[in-house]
């Protein structure tokens, strides 16, 4: 197949087709559970502007998995701590 040629549904194995479809549908749980996350979370537990997460939470796979090792703080900050 030419490098510039693209597959088609159709001529994918029913292998590949199921691991697409898996992959398909980690993506969009682990998006809809960093919006969640971000949609419950005070600003305070969130390590820098909400609007960057959530934009960089549709980097596919990575965007998510970023929010959740770096974007949540573990403790909200005491009051009257600034930045």
């Amino acid at each position: 197949m030419a490098a510039n040629e693209s597959r088609r549904w159709k001529d994918l194995s029913p292998r590949s087709r199921a691991a697409l479809i898996a992959g398909a549908a980690v993506q969009f749980a682990l998006l809809g559970a960093a919006l969640a996350d971000l949609r419950r979370r005070s600003p305070d537990e969130v390590n820098g502007p909400r609007k960057l997460w959530v934009a960089v939470s549709f980097v596919n796979f990575v965007g998510p998995l970023a929010y959740f090792v770096l974007g949540r703080r573990r403790h909200p900050r005491p009051a009257g701590e600034r930045h």
